[in-house]
């Protein structure tokens, strides 16, 4: 049954591609035209658990380390084993994004996600990103946006193909923050300075594109942005809450704070924090704070390196419903790496991870996991 649904999926996409290029060559049929585009991700890595019990896993269910993401897990509730060794060739992923322009004011997108086999899931596909937007003109413009797409904050991406390194942090691997959202966004530029997005979503932290309660979740980013348009500062506010839980009595209040500063051309400077708070329903309350920081240099136009430093900790156990790894401890993930660049469209990526978890008094012994990562990325 999965690998008909897995084959479904193809014949339906390359039948829309060919369709798409059949109404794109008649012009006298169609307003506007179709754009096809995307990337391609693979690569191989090997990391090491020690001996001590494993107590890091994020709520998306995937394992900690470089290459945590593709580990196979079938079951959430399985943990990596004290001193599990993993060596593993993966497709991160072959991904596919359709545009279609109706005149200069509707645009649909799609971006259909093939490859990384996720964690907890038989399923190699995915609909990363499925929606309208709509330019309505008052004032300078305001931009509507409706249907399934990414967070405007964070300092990583949804695609690994956008990030400087190969991994995710914890932060984004356990949905701390904004990052795939379901709803509806407006959004408004105030000056070349400052923007506004304000959202309105079915969760904001444990999102999936079929609604799970009665009631939406908010959030807010005001950016504001300047210098050079190959070096842009930026600050980035986001307060943002709902019920989480699924009940509407219980609620998630978070906040998010991510910058970016150029030292010099070469040079910058990235850092993001974060403090949530969820409103546990059938468990306690449960808080949370996280930082990332990055640093980045250029050294050639087709080489940079990077050195990655992420910290998480859990105050409380975890509360049943949404927790950051189900455990009370604190988490730190460092990262040295960087990139080459083969062609304008090629690109090749290092990572070397070192992750160290300190579990609370009675909770486990300390744990670590270093490991090391290649991977080769494509865009057409």
């Amino acid at each position: 049954m999965a690998n008909l649904k897995k084959y479904s999926v193809l014949v339906i996409t390359v039948a829309f591609l060919l369709f798409s290029q059949r109404v794109y060559a008649s012009e006298n049929n169609v307003t506007g035209s179709f754009e096809a585009f995307g990337h391609i991700v693979t690569g191989v890595g090997f990391q090491h658990f020690s001996n001590d019990a494993v107590t890091e896993w994020s709520n998306d269910g995937s394992f900690p380390g470089v290459i945590g993401s593709y580990i196979p897990n079938v079951a959430n509730a399985v943990v990596p084993s004290p001193g599990q060794n993993n060596f593993q060739f993966y497709v991160d992923t072959a991904e596919l994004d359709i545009t279609k322009s109706f005149g200069k004011n509707i645009r649909l997108r799609t971006d259909l996600e093939f490859g990384r086999i996720a964690s907890g899931s038989f399923f190699n596909f995915n609909l990363e990103q499925a929606y309208a937007t709509l330019n309505i003109p008052l004032g300078s413009g305001i931009e509507m946006l409706i249907g399934r797409f990414w967070g405007p904050c964070g300092l990583e991406a949804e695609d690994s193909y956008d990030n400087e390194m190969i991994s995710w942090s914890i932060l984004s691997r356990a949905n701390l923050y904004p990052l795939s959202l379901t709803g509806v966004k407006f959004y408004y530029s105030f000056s070349d300075l400052v923007s506004l997005h304000f959202f309105i979503v079915n969760g904001i932290t444990n999102d999936t594109s079929i609604k799970v309660s009665d009631m939406p979740s908010f959030a807010m980013t005001l950016n504001f942005e300047w210098g050079d348009e190959d070096a842009k500062n930026n600050i980035t506010l986001t307060p943002y809450f709902g019920a989480e839980s699924n009940s509407n009595r219980h609620f998630t209040y978070a906040f998010n704070l991510d910058a970016g500063f150029y030292v010099t051309p070469k040079f910058v400077i990235k850092g993001q924090g974060i403090f949530r708070r969820d409103n546990g329903f059938g468990g306690p309350n449960s808080e949370y704070a996280a930082g990332l920081l990055i640093l980045q240099y250029d050294f050639y136009k087709s080489l940079y390196g990077v050195l990655k430093y992420a910290y998480a900790n859990q105050f409380d156990a975890s509360n049943g419903v949404l927790n950051l790894t189900g455990a009370k401890q604190q988490i730190h993930e460092m990262s040295i790496g960087g990139g080459y660049s083969l062609t304008d469209d090629a690109m090749i990526k290092f990572e070397t991870r070192f992750d160290f978890i300190d579990p609370a008094t009675g909770v486990g012994s300390n744990q670590w996991n270093i490991g090391a990562a290649m991977a080769f990325a494509y865009q057409f």
